[in-house]
């Protein structure tokens, strides 16, 4: 049976690449508390986060985040 996940493109990006929001914030030289609550899509990332995220992944910020700087979703199918 499958199921529908629901996560951030930000943070299945990061999955794909076998990283975490803690690897991403050594990376960025931020703390990984900032940084959780933007990749889950609970708070709002700033403009100069949005843009170093998505440089860091290799994606369009308009690919990873909304038009009011949430992450976007994308929902997975997994197997159960």
């Amino acid at each position: 049976m499958k199921r529908i996940t629901t996560v951030t493109t930000a943070s299945l990006e990061l999955r794909r690449r076998g990283m975490s929001v803690k690897d991403l914030a050594e990376v960025l030289e931020r703390s990984a508390n900032s940084l959780y609550p933007v990749v889950g899509r609970r708070r709002r990332a700033t403009n100069p986060e949005r843009v170093a995220i998505a440089a860091f992944l290799g994606a369009q910020v308009e690919a990873l985040f909304d038009e009011d700087g949430f992450a976007r979703v994308a929902r997975v199918a997994a197997n159960v």
